[in-house]
C-alpha cells in the first residue's frame, strides 16, 4: 500500500491523542482545503483498516463529523516504521462509542485542550512529564478507576478531573501540576439539589480545596513522582459571565490562589501558557499561566 507522509502523520496524531473528531483532523492537516479533501483521505485509511470511524449525530448546535480511532493494524504499521513493538509504542485500543451530543461536545473540548497544550509546549523550554485524560481507566490496588482520579490519603475525598498534567522547566527543573475542568454549561455552578448531591462545580472546587490543604498530600500517590507540593485548578468554560458566577459562589474558599479560569473563545485567540488567557479569583484582567 502507498501512504503519504501526511497519511502517516494522521496515524501518529491519532496514536498521540487516542482518538479525534474529523473536524480536529481537518484543522491539523487540511487547513485551507475542503471537508471533502479530508474525508477522502480518511475513507482511504478506513478502507485499509488503519483507522475506524464512528458516526456522530448532527444537531442544530453541533456538527462534529466522524469520531476517528487508530486501529491495531494502524498501530502495528507505526510500530513497524519506528522499529519498535506495539506495546513500546504505547498503543491502547479505545472503546468509546458515541453517546449523547453533550457528552461528545465535552469530549471534543477536552481533546482540543490536549492538542493545544502539546502544540505549544513544543515551542517552550518546558517538558510535559505526564498527561492523562478522563477517558482512560487504570487498575489500582482497590480496583479499576478513571486514570485521572485523585484521592486524599484516607480516600474520604475523591475527584476526577477532565485532565491532569505535570510540567517541568528545562532550566530550573522545577515542576508544576495542573488539573483541568472543562465546563460546557451543562453543570450547575452551585446551590440547589445537584449541589446537595455533590454534583455542582462549587462542590468540585470544595473537594479540590480539601485535597490542597491535606497535609499528607495523598493526591500525589496517584501521579508519577513529582516535587510539586500543590496543583492549580484550571477551569475552561463558555463565557466571562459564567466565570463571574463561579467566582462569586466560591469566594469563601481558602485556597483561592490555586484556581484560574478561562473561556473557549479566549483560548482560541490567545496561547494557553504564555498568552493573556487566565483570570484568577481576584481582578478582572486576564494574565499568563506561567
Amino acid at each position: 500500500m502507498y501512504l503519504s507522509d501526511r497519511d502517516m502523520a494522521i496515524l501518529a496524531f491519532l496514536l498521540k491523542f487516542r482518538y479525534c473528531f474529523q473536524s480536529q483532523i481537518k484543522q491539523a492537516f487540511f487547513q485551507g482545503k475542503t471537508d471533502q479533501a479530508c474525508s477522502k483521505v480518511l475513507r482511504k485509511l478506513n478502507q485499509l483498516r488503519l483507522i475506524s470511524m464512528e458516526y456522530t449525530p448532527r444537531t442544530f448546535h453541533h456538527n462534529l463529523g466522524n469520531l476517528v480511532f487508530l486501529t491495531e493494524r494502524g498501530g502495528r504499521l507505526l510500530a513497524e516504521e519506528q522499529k519498535t513493538t506495539l506495546f513500546e509504542l504505547g498503543y491502547r485500543k479505545v472503546s468509546c462509542k458515541p453517546r449523547s451530543n453533550s457528552f461528545l461536545w465535552h469530549r471534543k473540548k477536552i481533546i482540543d485542550t490536549h492538542i493545544q497544550i502539546s502544540s505549544e509546549l513544543e515551542q517552550l523550554p518546558i517538558n510535559l512529564n505526564y498527561l492523562a485524560r478522563e477517558d482512560e481507566r487504570v487498575k489500582r490496588t482497590f480496583g479499576e478507576t478513571v486514570i485521572t482520579t485523585l484521592f486524599s490519603q484516607d480516600h474520604s475525598i475523591k475527584i476526577t478531573p477532565d485532565m491532569v498534567f505535570v510540567l517541568e522547566s528545562q532550566v530550573t527543573q522545577s515542576q508544576a501540576v495542573f488539573v483541568v475542568e472543562i465546563d460546557t454549561g451543562s453543570e450547575t455552578v452551585g446551590m440547589g439539589k445537584k449541589h446537595e448531591k455533590g454534583q455542582s462545580i462549587l462542590d468540585k472546587f470544595q473537594r479540590y480545596e480539601r485535597l490542597l490543604v491535606d497535609p499528607y498530600r495523598g493526591w500525589k500517590e496517584h501521579l508519577p513522582e513529582t516535587s510539586a507540593d500543590g496543583f492549580q485548578v484550571l477551569t475552561i468554560t463558555n463565557s466571562d459571565r459564567r466565570i463571574e458566577s463561579m467566582r462569586s459562589l466560591s469566594k469563601h474558599l481558602q485556597a483561592l490562589a490555586f484556581f484560574k479560569f478561562s473561556t473557549f473563545d479566549r483560548l482560541d485567540a490567545f496561547p494557553f501558557f504564555r498568552g493573556h488567557s487566565w483570570k484568577s479569583f481576584h481582578g478582572s484582567d486576564y494574565g499568563m499561566l506561567i
